[in-house]
């Protein structure tokens, strides 16, 4: 049975922008605005690879130019063997990270990020089987923001971590456990659209990871709430 690369749903997506690109800033190692425009942030998108769809939403609270967290929920399904149908289940996420400014001409920005998965699969075959998948990832993102003179913005980012990925295989009265180290990338570009939402493009390729293939997700974003 054959399971491709995660897609984490959201938390690498929202919007703020107003006429200079020094004010939208934001959390831009991964696409996100300044908290300052709302404390709280709702995003959905969906995930697609070669053998892998999902579907999903996250909610995320942070600070302006601080620490941040999130958790997510999405649906996922995959296709084994070339069949039409295959596993499907819910995967459950979190991440918390920091924003870092630096002292450039240009707004760029790190954020050193760590996230937590817990995948749950039902397989589509005659004899009961299950998957469970728990995976950790600790790394850092870098962005910058495009400089523009419309309420329009560009922001780049990418970013490098490493994970640990187990996953627990039930088949009938049968247990299988395998263990893997792998280094997923991101690289992604968001676009701002005034101070009202965000659209953000991103692709997460699964460095050292056999047999698994990129895997594309697009997501919106809305924040709300007021900053104190």
């Amino acid at each position: 049975m054959r399971s491709t690369a995660k897609w984490v749903v959201a938390l690498a997506a929202t919007a703020v922008s107003v006429a200079t690109a020094g004010s939208v800033a934001g959390q831009t190692c991964s696409g996100r605005p300044y908290y300052s425009t709302g404390p709280m942030q709702f995003d959905a998108g969906v995930g697609f690879g070669r053998s892998e769809k999902s579907y999903g939403a996250a909610f995320n609270v942070g600070v302006d130019r601080g620490p941040y967290a999130g958790v997510s929920i999405a649906h996922v399904s995959e296709e084994t063997n070339g069949a039409s149908s295959g596993p499907a289940g819910t995967m459950l996420g979190g991440t918390i990270g920091y924003q870092a400014n630096l002292k450039t001409k240009t707004v760029m920005q790190v954020c050193p990020v760590a996230s937590f998965e817990r995948r749950s699969m039902d397989y589509n075959v005659s004899d009961p089987a299950t998957m469970n998948r728990t995976q950790g990832a600790v790394g850092a993102t870098m962005g910058f923001v495009v400089p523009t003179h419309s309420e329009i913005h560009f922001v780049p980012f990418a970013g490098l971590s490493y994970a640990h990925r187990s996953d627990l295989l039930r088949v009938g009265s049968s247990r299988y456990t395998t263990h893997e180290n792998y280094t997923p990338g991101v690289f992604g570009m968001g676009a701002h659209f005034g101070s009202k939402w965000m659209l953000t493009g991103q692709v997460t390729v699964p460095f050292g990871l056999d047999g698994a293939d990129p895997v594309y997700g697009l997501s919106a974003v809305l924040p709300f709430g007021r900053s104190r």
